[in-house]
């Protein structure tokens, strides 16, 4: 990909014969390559889709199309040992150890209404591996203090933005507890 913008780049700048122009096509140019680079980098930021290696093997969300993702556990060999499927859009892929236990939790925001919010809307979903290696469901929230806007995680803590009824932003922090999230006061 980089190579096709170099020769866009190459081929536009010295085909100008003038001097001047080819300043501002230079110029021109230039902010083209850029522009597009930082599109790229944007695009493979693995926010959405990603890889997460850890001592054990690795953890994959593979978007498929823009209704299905697939989380695949991966083995140290390379061999795949689960998978789950998410047929919802997605907007969020990041791990971590939530519990401190040596083995990652996997957090993936989706899109998607519920029984009590039929509005489409992000959601946190955290699974984690049963005996170290069987992708299982931890907590599908429906929602968490407010409505969610994005989420990280940070050592054993989950970090969000959410938005209030009046869509002003609040970040809150929240850790796993035996069913599903709670608050932390910091």
């Amino acid at each position: 990909m980089k190579a096709i913008y170099f020769s866009f780049f190459i081929n536009f700048v010295f085909k100008q014969r003038d001097s001047a122009k080819r300043a501002s096509s230079f110029a021109l140019a230039a902010l083209f390559v850029l522009h597009f680079s930082f599109l790229l980098l944007a695009c493979s930021s693995g926010d959405r889709e990603g890889v997460y290696r850890y001592a054990d093997g690795e953890i994959r969300l593979d978007v498929v199309n823009d209704s299905l993702s697939i989380l695949r556990h991966f083995a140290k060999d390379g061999r795949e040992v689960s998978a789950f499927r998410l047929p919802y859009p997605t907007y969020r892929f990041c791990c971590g150890d939530l519990t401190a236990d040596g083995i990652p939790e996997i957090g993936v925001g989706v899109i998607k209404p519920t029984r009590f919010s039929p509005q489409p809307d992000k959601r946190l979903f955290l699974f984690h591996l049963t005996e170290g290696r069987l992708i299982r469901p931890l907590w599908m929230g429906s929602h968490v203090g407010a409505w969610l806007d994005d989420f990280r995680f940070d050592g054993t803590l989950i970090r969000t933005t959410e938005r209030d009824a009046s869509d002003s932003l609040i970040h809150r922090t929240y850790k796993l507890s035996s069913f599903g999230i709670k608050p932390v006061s910091l």
